[in-house]
């Protein structure tokens, strides 16, 4: 499996780097949130603006959606062709898809504004759509050409939805350990800050898992679902952002690996107490 090209700015990227082919997908709320984002989105030679959220994701709706794109772009040519997904998870489930069907496959590139997508989802290369109900059925594995992490499309989020990718962060120190960690676990930063200060670190950790098994073949990388088997219970029954349905995915599985697994009391209470300063 190719490996994306990281890319870290504090300004959004010219339009142009992306070449004559490039069509932008783009959460719709970014224009209204994002100062200059509307200004940069009409640079693109095509721009498509959706409602970001599991319904973007509906196979039913992906004809329609890949007929706009399509018109929009006058066809693809798979030679030229590349499409800039800018927004969250959902946005780049959807646009990572659809690069990976269109001509069979052109050119990705992911431009995450939500810090769960910078940290988490944006990378590994997967993609997915819903059918009936069931979240991801229908999907690829397509890494992206390149990610862009953009400062100031990422400060730009309310402070609070920094504790969604924090989450995700946290789980990566518990599972990589080593020096980058142990400086996480000592850090005076909180919120977007901290999350900035160790988005490379962390994603690094989470590709090194992808790398061992990248098709999900071996079972390797069912390791980075840690605390997510409780956490999307509750976020799909009671409603909690990811981050904090991760966040007591991950008590439950400290305190069941101190009962069932021999984790030490003392090493269960300092994770849980990391777990409960960043979330």
């Amino acid at each position: 499996m190719r490996s994306s090209r990281r890319v870290r700015s504090r300004k959004l990227p010219a339009p142009a780097s992306f070449g004559r082919g490039a069509v932008l997908v783009h959460d719709d709320c970014l224009p209204r949130r994002v100062r200059g984002f509307a200004a940069w989105a009409r640079r693109f030679p095509a721009c498509y603006p959706v409602r970001a959220g599991e319904t973007l994701k509906s196979v039913e709706a992906f004809p329609r959606h890949v007929r706009h794109l399509v018109d929009l772009a006058g066809g693809f040519d798979r030679r030229e062709a590349t499409l800039v997904c800018a927004g969250g998870g959902s946005v780049g489930d959807f646009g990572g898809f659809a690069a990976s069907v269109l001509q069979r496959g052109i050119r990705l590139v992911h431009v995450p504004s939500t810090w769960l997508a910078a940290i988490d989802s944006a990378h590994g290369g997967k993609t997915g759509l819903n059918v009936a109900g069931t979240k991801n059925p229908l999907g690829t594995f397509y890494p992206a050409a390149a990610v862009h992490l953009v400062k100031e499309l990422l400060f730009a989020q309310p402070r609070a939805r920094a504790e969604d990718g924090l989450a995700e962060l946290v789980k990566m120190a518990l599972l990589a350990g080593g020096p980058w960690a142990r400086r996480f676990c000592r850090s005076p930063l909180a919120g977007p800050e901290l999350a900035w200060e160790f988005l490379e670190p962390a994603i690094r950790a989470k590709l090194q898992v992808v790398r061992t098994d990248p098709e999900e073949r071996t079972g390797r990388r069912q390791v980075l679902n840690l605390g997510h088997t409780l956490g999307h219970v509750l976020e799909a029954y009671h409603g909690l952002t990811h981050g904090k349905a991760v966040a007591q995915g991950l008590f439950f599985a400290l305190e069941w690996s101190r009962k069932k697994a021999g984790l030490p009391a003392a090493d269960a209470e300092a994770f849980a107490a990391l777990v409960a300063r960043h979330t």
